[in-house]
Formats: structure tokens, sequence, C-alpha cells
């Protein structure tokens, strides 16, 4: 199984080592697995974080930036036909979590997703339980899917254009839709998110990005541009 894992990074000192960590505990990374560690300018200990793991992981750091362009900088230095996606701060409950995501791949899958929880923040949870519903039901419609875990065919990534990287938020939910619903798979195993966003943006807040992201699904012009949300969370 040959996959390669991506992650948009940009200031995750006190993170990005947390899902290192767990990745060191996947059933299907090893030393050989390349990551891509897609670096948008981090002004803090990120990038010393990152080199702890150096020598266990096979970690190489890019340029990247807002995580439309992190993450296609990453697929474009894979070579293998499986990538995975995941943001610098989301945590890996489940070691089999990646493995079986690529068996989903290599049964015909282009692009499977999980749960997310936020164990921290009982209202965050409660909104990502609606975020799961939404998911599985949009698999008999148009796939709806965050990019905090994204496993993707990488061929078919790339014939659906990749990330647009004019878009400065739901970049994930414009991709994600354009696959064939019966491509598209949410495993039951799940991620862990941290509350900040829900700190930053409030809840009303997110809800509100959840309903305009999908209001506004078939109109580019209203979600091009930056609006100021990557801003928050540097």
């Amino acid at each position: 199984m040959e996959l390669s894992v991506v992650i948009p990074c940009k200031n995750e000192e006190d993170r990005i080592g947390l899902l290192l960590s767990d990745l060191k505990k996947q059933t299907l990374v090893n030393a050989q697995t390349p990551i891509f560690i897609a670096d948008g300018g981090s002004t803090d200990d990120t990038l010393e974080e990152i080199s702890r793991f150096q020598e266990d992981l096979n970690i190489t750091v890019i340029r990247g930036g807002i995580p439309s362009v992190g993450r296609n900088q990453g697929a474009k230095a894979s070579e293998e036909p499986y990538v995975v996606f995941i943001d610098a701060d989301i945590r890996l409950p489940r070691k089999d979590l990646i493995e079986k995501s690529i068996q989903r791949l290599e049964s015909g899958m282009v692009l499977v997703t999980t749960h997310v929880r936020c164990p921290q923040n009982r209202k965050a949870d409660r909104l990502y339980r609606i975020n799961n519903q939404l998911q599985r039901a949009s698999r008999y419609h148009a796939p709806f899917c965050t990019g905090m875990f994204m496993a993707w065919n990488r061929k078919e990534f790339w014939q659906l254009g990749g990330f647009d990287e004019e878009i400065h938020f739901a970049e994930d939910y414009q991709l994600s839709k354009k696959v064939a619903p019966r491509k598209f798979e949410v495993i039951r195993s799940e991620i862990w998110s941290p509350d900040r966003r829900f700190e930053i943006t409030g809840t009303w807040g997110l809800l509100k990005m959840m309903v305009t992201s999908f209001i506004w699904r078939n109109n580019r012009d209203k979600i091009k541009g930056d609006k100021g949300y990557w801003d928050h969370l540097d």
C-alpha cells in the first residue's frame, strides 16, 4: 500500500508534535512513508518541533501557504498512488484509520473520510455530529468532506483539478462535491479536532460558515478571495 501524507501547517508548535506522534502509531505508516509538511511561513517553533520527529519519520518540509496551496504542493511532491491530507491540529485516536482508508481506496473509492469529534467541547462536538450526518447523507447526492482528513486516489485528485487556491474557505467542499457519490465513503472511525475554531469564531460563526458554504456551493465568485478566516488561526 503506497501512500504519502500531506500536512498544511503554520504556527502549530503546540499541536504538530501531537499529530506526528499519532502518525508514528498508525499501523500503515512506517519510517519510509513520505510525509510532506507544507509550512506556510511559521514564525514560532513549529519547525523545531517537526525536527524532533525526523529521525523516526520520513518528513520533508516544503513551502506552503493557505491550506489549499499547501495541500496542492504536497500532492505535487508526492509520487505515491494514494495521498492523505490531514490538518496539523488533528489527532488520530484510532491506530488503523489510515490503513482502513487506503484499503477502501484500493477497493475503488476515490475519496475517503471519517467522522469528526471534539471531545473537549460539548457544543463543538454537537456541531460536528451535524457535520458527520451531512457527510453521510451527501453520499447520495454531492459528497461533502472537510479538509481535516481526506484520503484520495492521487490520480483522480488531479483529474478533478486539485484544490482551488483562490478559495480561502470551503475549498474542501468545492473539490469533494466533484466526486461521483458511489466513489465517496465515510468510514466508521473518527478524528479529533481541537475547539480553537469555536473559541475564535464561536459556534454560530462556524455554523454560519457551514451554511454559507452550502448555499454558495455553486457560486464560485461568492467564496473566491480572502475572507480573513485563516488569519485568525495563525
